[in-house]
This record gives structure tokens, C-alpha cells and sequence, in this order.
């Protein structure tokens, strides 16, 4: 009976581990998109009014980044 309850415990703790840690290690989606040929405007809420940075990656490497990264980003393509 002792044994059991043991493995079930075992089982529980291992199974909450192995959910904390990879909800932890999903990317955000920012990173889910391939970032060459991509524009990232970050914006200061989630209205999307005021926006407050900018980085542009081109297809050749090149990149650029202006003001601030948060959370609120709309990622769109490049052009370049």
C-alpha cells in the first residue's frame, strides 16, 4: 500500500514538472515567427495605439531597432 501511494506521488510530482516546464519554454509569438523578412511593432498596451519600438529584419541579415520591446507586438512582413 505504502509502495503505491510512493508511485503516485512520484507520478503526480513528475507530471506537474514536465507541464511547468515546457509552458515555461513555449516561445512567445514573437519568436514563433521566423524573424528574417519580418517587422516587429512593439506597441505600450494591447490597444495598439501608442507605438513605442520597431525592429525590422531583412532577408539579408540586415536588421533594425528603434525604442522599446514589450509584449504587444504586431509582426508583419518586411519587404525587404
Amino acid at each position: 500500500m505504502k509502495a503505491r501511494i510512493s508511485s503516485r506521488l512520484r507520478f503526480a510530482l513528475l507530471s506537474i514538472l514536465f507541464v511547468l516546464t515546457f509552458s515555461l519554454i513555449t516561445p512567445s509569438q514573437a519568436q514563433q515567427t521566423t524573424r528574417t523578412g519580418h517587422e516587429f511593432i512593439y506597441y505600450s498596451d494591447a490597444t495598439h495605439t501608442t507605438q513605442v519600438g520597431i525592429w525590422i529584419i531583412c532577408q539579408n541579415g540586415t536588421s533594425f531597432r528603434s525604442g522599446q520591446i514589450t509584449q504587444f507586438v504586431v509582426i508583419e512582413p518586411s519587404g525587404c
